[in-house]
């Protein structure tokens, strides 16, 4: 439970600051699903599907 209150937290962290600059940052969530022990294919995969949610996020929050 800490390991994924921890993960999701860097996640977040991530997810907040490469929005706020228009990087996508999904190296960086695949390195810190690896680093929690989640398998190299469902890392990746899972990243893209957070880089998609962040952009969609993005897209409502930044919209003008």
């Amino acid at each position: 439970m800490t390991n994924l209150i921890i993960t999701g937290s860097l996640i977040f962290i991530v997810a907040d600051a490469m929005t706020m600059v228009g990087k996508g940052g999904g190296n960086f969530y695949v390195v810190i699903l690896a680093i929690a022990g989640v398998p190299m294919h469902e890392a990746a995969t899972t990243g893209q599907f957070m880089l998609f949610s962040a952009s969609v996020a993005a897209m409502i929050i930044f919209q003008t």
